[in-house]
């Protein structure tokens, strides 16, 4: 009897509404855990990344709490290079007395080499690689070539900060496969997430070597977070 009743209420506790199957689902997710040659720890849910070095610990995302608001959090890692963590990041929530939600979705890369007190600075792409090599690629990608004729590109997806939108893809030869994440334009279109690929070629030796590392011990994009959309 006592079984039986246990089990009749665990069903209710999940007929009750999605908070109780949305906390179930969050409470048993796995933690996942990657190591780094510069001996940095990164552990991770869809909720909360830290990362953890010998110069201190940082939480990489982690849900907002905002007074009056009321948002959900939805992340992962999906490459570590060296001190290059990225992560790619999916919000959205309501706020008292707004006229409508907000959602965004975005890559961000943390350079776990000048952790300051408990933040990591973003970096950008232009940093490792040449700009103007950079530019070409993107203009020539088949997507953004093709989405020109489109009216309502410029709503779906925007250039501008794509340079510090990025993670490591995956290797060919002595170049890497960067995937693109590009926000939405307009905020008709909030939540939109277009990623797109270039090929391009570190600036240093110490970078393709950090890359090569990766891909050894299965820490760039198409190894962690292969099917990410």
């Amino acid at each position: 009897m006592r079984s039986h009743s246990i089990a009749l209420l665990t069903l209710l506790l999940t007929l009750g509404g999605f908070g109780t199957v949305a906390f179930d689902a969050v409470a048993a997710e796995k933690k996942r855990t990657v190591h780094t040659e510069n001996k940095c720890s990164i552990s991770w849910t869809s909720q909360k990344a830290e990362a953890s070095c010998a110069s201190g610990t940082v939480t990489l995302y982690a849900p907002e709490r905002v007074k009056g608001c009321k948002s959900d959090l939805k992340a992962t890692v999906l490459s570590v290079v060296g001190s290059l963590v990225s992560v790619a990041r999916s919000e959205g929530g309501m706020c008292a007395g707004a006229a409508h939600p907000y959602s965004f979705r975005l890559f961000e890369v943390y350079d776990l080499s000048n952790v300051k007190g408990k933040k990591a600075p973003k970096v950008s792409l232009y940093r490792y690689f040449d700009q103007a090599e950079v530019q070409r690629a993107i203009a020539a990608d088949p997507y953004i070539t093709k989405s020109k004729s489109d009216p309502d590109a410029e709503c779906k997806y925007t250039l501008t900060g794509a340079e510090k939108s990025f993670a490591f893809h995956s290797l060919q030869g002595d170049q890497v496969w960067v995937r693109l994440g590009l926000s939405h334009g307009y905020e008709v279109c909030r939540g939109e997430l277009t990623q797109i690929a270039v090929l391009l070629t570190p600036k240093s030796k110490e970078l393709l070597a950090e890359l090569k590392k990766a891909a050894a011990d299965g820490r760039l994009m198409n190894q962690l977070a292969p099917n990410y959309k």
